[in-house]
């Protein structure tokens, strides 16, 4: 609360109420796809980083491998290839 109405320069008040109408963070996590705790230290937040980055990396190469122009080459002739 402190550091938002120093940073808006604004009252308390206006402060309180600009949190209150923002989404509550349970919602918020129901919708995100990554949520990233923020609640130890640095250490901590940089495993969530790099166990996040590992996840990313794996997910682009098997994307990547799965829309290829030999994966999708392979996909359309698989057809026909079947029924020889």
């Amino acid at each position: 609360l402190s550091r938002l109405v120093q940073r808006d320069g604004g009252s308390t008040e206006r402060a309180v109420a600009r949190i209150n109408s923002q989404m509550p963070l349970d919602a918020k996590r129901r919708l995100a796809d990554v949520v990233i705790e923020n609640e130890g230290g640095l250490e901590q937040l940089r495993d969530q980083v790099r166990q996040l980055a590992a996840r990313l990396r794996r997910g682009a190469r098997a994307w990547g491998l799965l829309t290829s122009p030999l994966m999708a080459l392979a996909l359309v002739l698989l057809p026909f290839w079947r029924w020889r």
